[in-house]
């Protein structure tokens, strides 16, 4: 092997070089660049590790509180009352349901009667609320609250203000003129189209008011009731009348007929579910009457 040797003026050594060893060890030496790029970049990967194992957070929605339909449904939970055609409601009977049997548009006079307590009890709470409501707003917006009325200035007519009788099918789950067959307001409303004021009377010696409504009977056969309430608050069921039982009769069959088959040209969808019904109710009621008529002349 050739050997190099290298002179050093300063300390008179000589230094001998083996080119094999050197360029063995050069070989073996890493350097310092490999080293860099040989490593994985660190950030990125971090970056999306972390975007993976963050879940998106869903916030969970408290399920809906039940709501009832419709509160007083029983005749001794009802401050009122409301009798259809001089017929007081009873809750027994034995033959069956108590009803009132009339044909199809039939005169049918509903009479209503409220303590005057509860009038009273109940207008004094519904302006105090609209007080308050006044007094929050006022605060809100730092402006004056709008002259509101006093109870001593209070009459009649506020009290009986949205005091509505409707017509409605038996087992119908709410109250209100959106689900009646026809709903009538005591007291005229121009806000509702209600330009007609029924007659009211107040009985101080008993403590009640009372009032008639005219309705007359669906041209429908079924079982229809009366109910009294306020539309501004419709929960509430203040008396209900006695069943009504909606029934054709032989004179009545043609134009009920029509008035049926009118409906199903008129409405689509779920809306020709009653008039279904009521086709049913119809074939059904004439053949009761005809199987009646041939058992009592099978007898004769």
């Amino acid at each position: 092997t050739t050997q190099t040797v290298t002179m050093n003026n300063n300390n008179n050594n000589a230094t001998v070089h083996n080119p094999s060893s050197t360029a063995t060890n050069a070989s073996q030496s890493t350097p310092a660049t490999t080293a860099t790029t040989e490593t994985t970049p660190v950030e990125t990967n971090t970056i999306d590790t972390a975007q993976k194992e963050q879940k998106p957070t869903t916030t969970a929605t408290p399920p809906t509180k039940w709501q009832p339909k419709r509160l007083l449904t029983r005749l001794q939970e009802q401050p009122g009352k409301l009798i259809a055609n001089n017929v007081r409601p009873t809750t027994s009977n034995n033959n069956g349901y108590p009803h009132i049997t009339l044909g199809t548009r039939k005169e049918l006079t509903a009479t209503w009667q409220l303590p005057l307590q509860y009038l009273r009890q109940r207008t004094l709470l519904k302006l105090k609320k609209i007080q308050e409501m006044e007094k929050e707003k006022e605060q809100a917006t730092h402006k004056p609250a709008a002259a509101l009325k006093t109870p001593e200035s209070l009459t009649i007519k506020d009290a009986l203000k949205s005091l509505s009788v409707g017509l409605f099918r038996r087992g119908c789950t709410e109250n209100g003129s959106s689900n009646s067959i026809i709903s009538k307001q005591i007291i005229e409303n121009p806000d509702s189209n209600n330009k007609q004021q029924y007659h009211f009377e107040i009985n101080q010696q008993a403590g009640i008011i009372w009032g008639t409504v005219p309705f007359y009977t669906p041209r429908t056969p079924g079982n229809v009731v009366l109910r009294l309430y306020f539309e501004d608050e419709p929960l509430y069921t203040l008396a209900t009348s006695q069943c009504i039982k909606i029934v054709v009769y032989p004179q009545d069959v043609e134009h009920t007929l029509r008035f049926i088959l009118s409906n199903f040209k008129s409405r689509k969808g779920v809306s020709n579910i009653s008039s279904i019904y009521s086709l049913a109710a119809v074939m059904d009621q004439m053949m009761t009457v005809s199987s009646s008529s041939s058992s009592s002349s099978s007898s004769s």
